[in-house]
C-alpha cells in the first residue's frame, strides 16, 4: 500500500539544487508562455470564431440542449458568475505549474509560487493597454481578466511569503535571512500587492476612486522595481518586458492626448452636456459610441506634471455621432469637475468593438439594409451584419445608445433602444439633439426625484416558466397570463394606447407612425420645470423593463419584404408583400445568428442583461459605465 505522506511536499524532500533552480526557471516560463498564448491568441481566435454563423448555430445547439435537459443549472449563482470561474481558471493554471513534477520539495513549490508571480507581471499589465492591440477586442473587456489573474497572481505571491517565513523558523534563520535587503525588496513588493488589492475592493474603489488610482498606478512601478531586485536568479526579462509596456501606455498617450475648453450646458439635475469642436481631437471617431478619456487641466504647472506621471482620466461616450463637426459628452453631475471655458486634456479617441457594424464595405443579403450608391456615399452608411438589435442602457449611457440607435435606423435595421432613467427632467436631453433617425426609442423612468446612485437603475430578468427556445405561441399564452394579473396602475403610457403593463411594449412598437408629439409633465404636477416636448415616436413609461418572452419573441421576428425586394426585379410577383414565418422551430439559429443585444450602463444591468441573452442563445455586447 502506498504511503499518502510521500505525496504530502516536505522542506526535508529536497531535490538537487541545480534541477530544482532549471525546473523553477522552466515552469515559471511555462506559465509565462500559456498566459501569452491565451491572451494573444486564445482570446482573438474565441472573438473571431464566435462571429462566425456555423459556429454560433452549433453553440446554440448546445445551449438548446443544457436548457432543456438541465433547466436549473443557469439558475445557479455559478453559473453567471465569471469573476469566480476567471479566479477559479487562474488559480487552477498556477497551481499546475506549481505542483508538476514538484518531487514533493516544498521549497521548490515556494520558490516556484514566486517566480510564477513574476512571470506573469507583464501579461496583467498588457491587458490593461488602451487601446487593446487585440483583434476585435475593447480594452475595457480586458479589464476583468486584469483583475482576476492579478488576484491570482497575489495569492501566489502571499502562499510564496507565507512558506518561506515558516521555512526561516525550521531553520532558525527568521532575524539572519528575513532582513536581508533582497529579501527586504520582497516584503515590500508583498506589501504593495496587498494595498493593491484592498483598494480595488468595490467599496473602497467608488468611495474614493482618486485614491484608488493613485494607489494602484504608483504601487505597479514599485513593485516591478522591488520584485526586480528581489528575484534570485535575476528576472530582468520579465523587468523588460514590464516596463516597455509601461513606458508604451505613456508615450501613446502622450501624442494622443490635446487640450480643449469645452461650453458646458445643464440638461437636467442629474445630467450636463459638454461640447467641443472634434478637430480639437487627436483623432476623429470612425465608428459611432467611440470614446475619449478627459481630465481638467490644472492651473498649477507641479499638479499637472503629476497628472501627467499618474494619468487620472475619465471615460466619457461620444453623445454625438462620427460625422457631426461638435464633439458631445454627456456627464452626471458628481465629482467631475464642470466648469465653462476650462482647459481639458483629452485623450483619445478610441473606436469601440461593436462586432455587427464596420466601415468595410460587405455585401449584405438583408433587403432592408440601404442599397442605393447615394445613400452608400453617407457617413451615416455602415456596413451592419445584424438584421435586428435590441439595446438596454441606463441613466447617462444613453451617450452610447442614440449614436447607434440612429446608424442602425438610418442602414435599415430593425432596432429597439430601451433606456431607464431615474428622472424623468433627464428627458430634456431629447430636446437638445437633432432627432434624426430615432424610432425605436423607449424610455422607462423608475424613480420621480435624482438619484446620483446609477446602481439603482436595473432592469427585471424574469425566468418565465416557458423557456426561451420552446415556440412562440406558449411564449405567448405565459405572456397574455402574466399581462391579466398585473398591476394596472404600474405603467403610464404617453403614445395613447390602452395597454397597461410594462410588459406590453412589444405590442405599442408598431403604432401609428404619424402620431402627433408628445407633451411630458411631471407626475406630481410640478411646475417649477419646463414641459418636454417628445417626438411621437418616443414611447415613455413608468416603472422598469422586464426581460421575458416578450423581448425574445420580437428577437425571433422576420421583416415583412415586398416581393420587388425579394425577387430583384422591378415589378411584383401577385402578392404586394410577402411576410416570412415566424414559427421558426429548427431555423431557431439562422435567424438568431443576426440579432444582438447591446447593453450599456450600470454594472447590473449590463450583468443582468447579458445573463438573460446567454439563456435565450442571443448574441451579446456590453459596456458597463461603472467604476
Amino acid at each position: 500500500m502506498v504511503n499518502i505522506t510521500n505525496w504530502i511536499p516536505s522542506f526535508d524532500n529536497n531535490t538537487d539544487r541545480q534541477v530544482r533552480r532549471e525546473r523553477i526557471s522552466k515552469y515559471a516560463f511555462y506559465s509565462f508562455l500559456f498566459s501569452v498564448v491565451w491572451v494573444l491568441i486564445v482570446i482573438p481566435l474565441h472573438n473571431y470564431l464566435s462571429l462566425q454563423r456555423g459556429v454560433f448555430e452549433i453553440f446554440h445547439k448546445v445551449r438548446r440542449y443544457i436548457k432543456l435537459r438541465w433547466s436549473r443549472v443557469h439558475r445557479l449563482p455559478l453559473y453567471h458568475n465569471r469573476s469566480i470561474r476567471l479566479f477559479s481558471f487562474w488559480t487552477l493554471i498556477i497551481t499546475v505549474f506549481t505542483l508538476y513534477r514538484d518531487s514533493s520539495d516544498l521549497l521548490q513549490i515556494t520558490k516556484r509560487l514566486g517566480r510564477i508571480a513574476t512571470a506573469l507581471l507583464p501579461t496583467i499589465l498588457f491587458l490593461t493597454l488602451k487601446p487593446s492591440p487585440l483583434a476585435k477586442t475593447l480594452y475595457l473587456t480586458l479589464l476583468p481578466l486584469h483583475k482576476w489573474i492579478s488576484r491570482s497572481l497575489v495569492l501566489a505571491a502571499l502562499l510564496h511569503s507565507i512558506f518561506y517565513i515558516v521555512y526561516f523558523f525550521k531553520q532558525g534563520t527568521v532575524r539572519r535571512k528575513l532582513f536581508k535587503l533582497a529579501n527586504l525588496y520582497g516584503v515590500a513588493a508583498m506589501g504593495l500587492f496587498i494595498i493593491i488589492v484592498l483598494s480595488s475592493l468595490k467599496m473602497v474603489r467608488r468611495s474614493n476612486y482618486r485614491l484608488f488610482y493613485y494607489l494602484h498606478y504608483s504601487s505597479t512601478w514599485l513593485v516591478i522595481i522591488f520584485i526586480h531586485f528581489h528575484a534570485r536568479p535575476k528576472a530582468s526579462g520579465y523587468t523588460v518586458l514590464s516596463v516597455a509596456i509601461l513606458i508604451y501606455q505613456i508615450c501613446y498617450r502622450l501624442y494622443h492626448t490635446t487640450t480643449v475648453t469645452p461650453t458646458v450646458t445643464r440638461i437636467s439635475p442629474t445630467l450636463t452636456m459638454m461640447e467641443f469642436p472634434i478637430v480639437d481631437i487627436s483623432r476623429k471617431p470612425i465608428l459611432p459610441s467611440s470614446h475619449i478619456r478627459i481630465v481638467m487641466k490644472s492651473k498649477n504647472i507641479w499638479k499637472r506634471f503629476f497628472n501627467q506621471i499618474i494619468p487620472l482620466t475619465h471615460p466619457f461616450t461620444l453623445l454625438s455621432l462620427p460625422d457631426e463637426p461638435t464633439a458631445k459628452l454627456l456627464i452626471r453631475n458628481g465629482n467631475f469637475p464642470l466648469i465653462p471655458n476650462a482647459e481639458y486634456y483629452v485623450t483619445g479617441v478610441y473606436d469601440p468593438v461593436i462586432n455587427f457594424i464596420s466601415k468595410q464595405v460587405k455585401s449584405t443579403e438583408n433587403p432592408f439594409q440601404i442599397s442605393s450608391q447615394q445613400l452608400r456615399l453617407s457617413p451615416l452608411h455602415f456596413a451592419v451584419d445584424a438584421r435586428r438589435v435590441l439595446i438596454f442602457v441606463g441613466g447617462s449611457a444613453i451617450s452610447f445608445g442614440l449614436p447607434l440607435l440612429s446608424v442602425l435606423n438610418f442602414n435599415g435595421v430593425m432596432v429597439r433602444l430601451i433606456w431607464c432613467v431615474r428622472d424623468y427632467k433627464d428627458l430634456k436631453l431629447l430636446n437638445n439633439l437633432k432627432m434624426n433617425y430615432y424610432q425605436g426609442l423607449e424610455v422607462y423612468i423608475s424613480g420621480q426625484s435624482p438619484d446620483p446612485n446609477d446602481e439603482n437603475i436595473k432592469i427585471d430578468y424574469y425566468d418565465s416558466a416557458a423557456s426561451p427556445y420552446s415556440s412562440p405561441s406558449s411564449s405567448t399564452t405565459h405572456l397574455l397570463r402574466n399581462i391579466n394579473n398585473c398591476d394596472p396602475n404600474d405603467e403610464i403610457d404617453f403614445t395613447s394606447t390602452n395597454f397597461n403593463s410594462p410588459m406590453t411594449e412589444s405590442a405599442t412598437y408598431t403604432n401609428d407612425i404619424f402620431r402627433k408629439p408628445q407633451v411630458l409633465t411631471s407626475p406630481q404636477g410640478d411646475d417649477e420645470y419646463d414641459r418636454i416636448k417628445l417626438p411621437s415616436f418616443v414611447k415613455v413609461s413608468y416603472g422598469r423593463p422586464k426581460l421575458n418572452d416578450s423581448y425574445y419573441n420580437w428577437c425571433l421576428q422576420r421583416e415583412c419584404v415586398s416581393s420587388e425586394n425579394l425577387t430583384g426585379m422591378g415589378e411584383t410577383t401577385g402578392d404586394d408583400e410577402q411576410c416570412l414565418e415566424h414559427s421558426l422551430s429548427d431555423r431557431d439559429e439562422e435567424i438568431l445568428s443576426t440579432v444582438w443585444v447591446v447593453a450599456a450602463g450600470p454594472m447590473g444591468l449590463v450583468k443582468t442583461t447579458r445573463n438573460w441573452a446567454n439563456d435565450c442563445g442571443l448574441r451579446f455586447h456590453g459596456e458597463e459605465f461603472t467604476l
